[in-house]
């Protein structure tokens, strides 16, 4: 329910450091990670919504809870939550994002400037001089047109490794990888790290890519950006600008809550006369059968 469409996870950390839990325990243990990956920090200590998160009776959460205080897989304090791993993650992980914001916010700067650049250029092109200058017979005439403001060239090697990290980013996330480099592509990909400032702005955009669910697949099309799209001027831009940047969206505990408080505990019935949990919504618990939750 949050801006984080995914985040990175060790398998053989997990479980070898889940080795003393049970099966349900692991689950249990992981939907808490995800919570808190989730909510970009730490959760509320609140059992009776985790209990429903992870479809398990108040009773066995508070057991589980018990078991990884114990083991030291999670803490407590005060009123929330928190496991060290996810809280130096999610410092790495912000040090990042605001460099590679700097990054992209640069890149656009450096793309509207050369666009301002063009337009200078094609104006003078356009006027040329206001009166054609006579010759004589052994001069030839003067056709030098206005010298255009040269931008410095990347080279192939740059747009090699740009192609590189496209596909190391399409593997990661699920996207199609580039398999050939036409020399429109070349051509293409060498003008757009030009106006993002070289491999610095190239990844900046790539990391808005991998931020996008729209981009992603997360459409009403199932459509997914390809290398294509992204070297297309327009479309770069876009990038650049964060037209396609994820929206805010309230975390998974809030958008609980708001459900509980308007009656609606996620099986489509509304609430009715029942008991009254500590945060004011109707207790349930998991059904025993079906998957779904039962009033009390």
């Amino acid at each position: 329910m949050s801006n984080r469409p995914w985040y990175k996870r060790y398998p053989s950390d997990f479980i070898a450091g889940t080795l003393q839990l049970s099966c349900e325990e692991k689950g249990a243990y992981s939907v808490v990670i995800d919570l808190m990956y989730d909510m970009g920090g730490p959760i509320p200590d609140d059992a009776q919504w985790i209990s429903r998160v992870c479809n398990l009776s108040t009773r066995r959460w508070n057991q589980i809870r018990t078991h990884l205080l114990e083991l030291g897989k999670i803490t407590v304090d005060g009123h929330v939550l928190k496991n060290t791993r996810v809280l130096s993650q999610l410092k790495v992980e912000e040090k990042e994002h605001i460099s590679l914001s700097s990054s992209g916010k640069l890149g656009a700067e450096k793309i509207n400037e050369l666009r301002g650049r063009s337009k200078e250029n094609n104006d003078l092109e356009e006027k040329g001089p206001s009166q054609k200058k006579r010759h004589t017979r052994n001069q030839s005439p003067d056709r030098r047109k206005t010298p255009l403001k040269e931008v410095p060239p990347t080279d192939n090697h740059e747009v090699s490794e740009a192609v590189e990290s496209w596909n190391r980013l399409a593997k990661e996330i699920g996207l199609a990888e580039v398999q050939r480099i036409t020399p429109k592509r070349r051509a293409s990909c060498r003008a757009r790290l030009r106006e993002c400032g070289g491999m610095k702005g190239w990844l900046a955009a790539l990391g808005k890519i991998r931020d996008s669910p729209f981009l992603r697949g997360r459409n009403d099309r199932g459509w997914r950006a390809d290398f294509d799209f992204v070297i297309r001027e327009g479309s770069f831009t876009k990038i650049m600008e964060g037209g396609h940047d994820a929206k805010q969206k309230p975390n998974v505990y809030d958008w609980m809550q708001t459900r509980l408080k308007n009656g609606n505990d996620g099986t489509g019935e509304t609430s009715g006369a029942g008991p009254v949990g500590e945060l004011g919504s109707p207790v349930a618990r998991p059904a025993e059968r079906g998957g779904g939750l039962r009033r009390l």
